[in-house]
């Protein structure tokens, strides 16, 4: 029969394995996901531009998912998003994404339709609107506005080098 520190330390054991476990799939999951987190300019393959996704949240989200509308390419991901208004840059293969989830609390916001999409041109940066999730009526939405000059201002002061390297589009 075990001991009562025999049983302690295999649940020691089995957390620290889990929280190993959870790091080394958060890591790759932020490889994954092509996040530019530093202004160096990133060399883009061939057919690839830079998604500029901004986000306008009032509490933080998690899980956040862009998809492509054609369903032909990889899928962007943010895995969390602190309250405010944030700029995400991810390299991604040229073509149109659309919002297709994100967590808010313990509520999930599913696409069901390709509404909420914008464009990424190669060798650019494409601005994809700011996403703006809120909850109405217990219901999670995102809203989708256009705000260009706030979009440049936080280009310009996150990302200068960025900027003056890689050409910006609108949406």
């Amino acid at each position: 029969m075990p001991s009562p520190s025999d049983e302690l330390c295999a649940g020691v054991s089995a957390t620290t394995t889990r929280l190993a476990a959870m790091a080394l799939l958060c890591a790759l999951n932020a490889c994954a996901s092509n996040l530019i987190v530093a202004d160096q300019v990133p060399t883009l393959p061939p057919g690839t531009g830079i998604a500029a996704v901004v986000l306008d949240t009032a509490d933080p989200i998690s899980q956040v998912l862009l998809v492509p509308a054609a369903g032909q390419g990889g899928k962007l991901s943010i895995p969390t998003a602190a309250a405010g208004r944030t700029l995400y840059l991810l390299v991604a293969p040229a073509g149109r994404y659309c919002m297709h989830q994100f967590h808010f609390d313990a509520l999930v916001f599913a696409a069901r339709s390709d509404t909420s999409c914008f464009d990424v041109q190669a060798g650019a940066i494409s601005y994809s609107g700011d996403f703006a999730p809120r909850v109405v009526d217990g219901t999670v939405v995102i809203e989708q506005n256009d705000n260009y000059q706030a979009f440049m201002q936080l280009l310009q002061a996150g990302y200068p080098k960025l900027a003056a390297k890689i050409p910006v589009v609108p949406r």
